[in-house]
């Protein structure tokens, strides 16, 4: 019986570059559920956090040879939350006191350390050895304080839920606009 050789790379045309194509738009597409879905994160784990807190995460396209994305949170926040995502130990951590006027937020606003000081409010050392800054009524604002924080966020979780719930609708929408269909 005579044999019959089929080579089906030929007769797959343009599968593999659509295949490739369909891959960069789903991941693509899941960039835009990665950045909201981390800003859900933070505003069910976190006590109110700012718009920068919440778009604290980055999302990188790599190249088209190797579709992937990188995922991360950007540095300026990191110096931040890490203490959130990790927990440890902070040394003279600027801790407000029930003094302290603080911003809807419960922060120290931006430029309130200065502004005491500006209105004749002053640092001092207490005789237990802690640095604090006083208003011009004597009262304690501010104080640094060595710190402990527990772990409350776990990034690889985070990122690996959101891929799971997003990625399967970012892939379906990805595949649907280069092969057709619904």
């Amino acid at each position: 019986m005579a044999g019959l050789s089929i080579d089906v790379t030929s007769d797959l045309g343009t599968l593999d570059g659509d295949l490739r194509r369909a891959g960069r738009l789903a991941l693509r597409n899941l960039s835009a559920d990665l950045r909201d879905g981390h800003r859900t994160y933070l505003r069910d784990n976190l006590d109110q956090p700012t718009t920068y807190t919440e778009n604290s995460l980055y999302v990188v396209g790599t190249t088209s040879a190797t579709p992937e994305v990188l995922v991360g949170v950007k540095d300026s926040q990191a110096a931040y939350l890490k203490y959130a995502y990790r927990g440890g130990h902070r040394e003279d951590a600027l801790t407000p006191t029930l003094d302290a006027d603080l911003d809807g937020r419960g922060n120290i606003p931006l430029g309130y350390t200065q502004a005491v000081v500006a209105a004749g409010g002053f640092w001092l050392t207490t005789r237990r050895g802690i640095r604090g800054l006083f208003d011009t009524d004597g009262r304690a604002v501010a104080l640094m304080l060595d710190t402990d924080y527990d772990k409350r966020l776990d990034f690889e979780s985070e990122i690996t839920d959101i891929v799971a719930e997003a990625f399967p609708d970012a892939a379906t929408k990805a595949f649907a606009q280069v092969f057709g269909g619904s």
